[in-house]
């Protein structure tokens, strides 16, 4: 039985997506994957979503970083393929949203955390000149730190 799992996921895409931070092994995000890989016996593609700079993320650059790597892996497949969708904060927001435009490509989510209205609390964590600059400037510098 173990072996019939084990060649079943062996054919399974796992994809971590990472938070929203410089760096995909920040805060934990490595360890979960590296988990998850040990526990199926499965490879977990980590793409960085930070494209083309972490001071230019926007859910749409993740998306498209997400459809890149899906196109990689449909070309070395050679059948049709679904990827099973592991997400932590923002990365489990997009996750969502990418099972939302693109239901037909994720088999699974696995969702920690996820960033689930985000953007209703910005108010919480920025001043309202902040907020204002923001708008018109179109681009918001963030260390991380305004969140905790």
């Amino acid at each position: 039985m173990a072996t019939n799992i084990n060649r079943r996921l062996s054919s399974e895409i796992f994809v971590f997506l990472h938070g929203f931070t410089k760096d995909s092994d920040v805060g934990g995000g490595g360890q979960i994957a590296k988990y998850v890989a040990s526990l199926f016996h499965v490879p977990v593609e980590q793409p960085n979503l930070n494209q083309p700079s972490f001071n230019e993320f926007s859910v749409s650059n993740a998306i498209h970083v997400i459809n890149k790597l899906f196109d990689e892996k449909q070309k070395e497949h050679h059948e049709r393929i679904q990827m099973n969708l592991i997400g932590a904060s923002m990365g489990g927001y997009i996750a969502a949203r990418y099972a939302e435009l693109y239901p037909d490509r994720v088999k699974k989510l696995f969702l920690l955390c996820p960033a689930f209205g985000l953007a209703a609390r910005w108010r919480e964590f920025l001043s309202d000149d902040e907020l204002e600059k923001w708008k018109s400037s179109g681009s918001h510098s963030y260390d991380g730190r305004q969140l905790h």
